[in-house]
């Protein structure tokens, strides 16, 4: 009997199972053949820029045969096709199709969040987000976000040397974006063609050279101090250049200051001069080197006089102690031998004819 009782129970429950999958299936056989009742799509975008609007969603559903009033049965509706369509949009990041219990299709949007605008130097214009991805300019609105020009690639994908640039202008962009006061104060950032980078500020005339694009904190910091301290105190229009490039200073140049400038060849060429006259010189006892023709630096563009009269002549002392009318010959030197160098001694003829006169 208890034999009986037992195939009798699981026999019952594998019935009722079968009702319940049974049911289950009716169940979603009629939801399948059931219309969607509405569309909703919910779009969310960094600081309330939205870029894809409500409109161009039902557009592109539209396009594949789902709008209301007329829309398709829930067992219709390719999900997975309409997630598809929706991330080929190029301000889509992601996007996440479903049809509740209801018959209600909710479509959820992830905008992609613009991190800087770029100007090639062929005259495109582009932004880029914080993962490389390239974006369309958008006619609804304009993102605040910080520009770089003389971006040198206007074709893509991105060769090695370009990709190393584009690097640098995000990682730029992301510490300019870290304080509004940098957002609102620096207008533009070019790109230079030795990838290094300058910086034009909304307020004032003067450049910011900030070097390469390592150590931005540190710089921005020392840029900040040098604000801080000296444009509240004596204004900032006065100066034409400030530049952080170098680590722990700042180099602020004066509106209308000479450029320093090094001639390096005419240094080279003074050098080479007065080292050649020096060894010639030393060769005889009586003459002294005059010590102001080696130069003692480097000569600067504004030097060149001085550079020009050093290499017209050297000074040189007079071997005969009267002045002679008859030409003297000058004494020829002797080379001295290796070892300890012997004086030369001045021919005696020479002397004994300058006395006599």
């Amino acid at each position: 009997m208890k034999q009986w009782k037992r195939i009798a129970s699981i026999v019952v429950w594998m019935l009722l199972s079968l009702f319940v999958v049974a049911v289950f299936f009716a169940a979603g056989a009629n939801r399948n053949k059931q219309s969607i009742k509405d569309i909703q799509v919910q779009i969310v975008g960094s600081n309330s820029q939205v870029f894809v609007d409500e409109k161009d969603i039902l557009q592109v559903l539209s396009s594949m045969g789902i709008s209301l009033p007329q829309a398709p049965a829930v067992g219709k509706v390719p999900l997975k096709i309409i997630e598809q369509k929706l991330s080929a949009i190029a301000w889509v990041a992601t996007a996440d199709a479903f049809i509740t219990n209801t018959g209600i299709l909710k479509i959820n949007i992830t905008e992609r969040e613009p991190l800087l605008r770029v100007f090639t130097l062929q005259g495109n214009s582009f932004y880029v987000d914080s993962t490389l991805h390239y974006l369309p300019l958008s006619a609804k609105l304009m993102a605040d976000v910080p520009v770089f020009t003389s971006f040198p690639a206007g074709t893509f994908p991105l060769s090695k040397p370009d990709s190393l640039v584009l690097l640098d202008v995000v990682n730029i962009a992301k510490q300019i974006k870290k304080d509004s006061f940098w957002l609102a104060q620096i207008a533009q950032t070019d790109i230079l063609p030795n990838r290094t980078y300058e910086c034009i500020p909304t307020v004032g005339s003067q450049i910011i050279s900030l070097g390469t694009a390592d150590s931005l904190q540190d710089k921005f910091a020392r840029l900040f101090s040098f604000y801080k301290h000296v444009w509240a105190k004596q204004g900032i229009e006065k100066y034409e250049k400030i530049d952080v490039q170098y680590q722990g200073q700042v180099v602020a140049i004066r509106r209308g200051a000479p450029k320093p400038m090094v001639d390096t060849t005419a240094a080279v060429l003074q050098l080479v001069k007065a080292s050649s006259q020096a060894n010639n010189l030393l060769t005889f006892d009586s003459v002294k080197v005059n010590a102001s023709t080696l130069p003692n630096s480097l000569p600067t563009k504004s030097d060149s006089a001085k550079i020009n009269a050093n290499r017209k002549s050297v000074t040189v002392p007079s071997v005969a102690t009267k002045p002679t009318t008859a030409p003297v010959k000058k004494p020829v030197a002797v080379a001295p031998k290796q070892g300890k160098a012997k004086q030369v001694t001045k021919p005696k003829a020479v002397l004994q004819k300058g006395r006599n006169n």
